[in-house]
């Protein structure tokens, strides 16, 4: 194995875990946020 093969693994694993954490995040965040507009739809007092 050469040093630049082994640095182009390097660099795929890393991308590929990045774009794992990203996707993952923003699927939480998502349900996070309709939670959120939820809850603050119910606690609305009436006006």
């Amino acid at each position: 194995m050469t040093w630049a093969l082994l640095w182009k693994i390097v660099l795929l694993a890393s991308l590929l875990m990045f774009a794992v954490v990203a996707v993952v995040t923003t699927i939480g965040g998502a349900s996070d946020i309709r939670k959120l507009f939820r809850r603050l739809q119910e606690d609305d007092p009436p006006r």
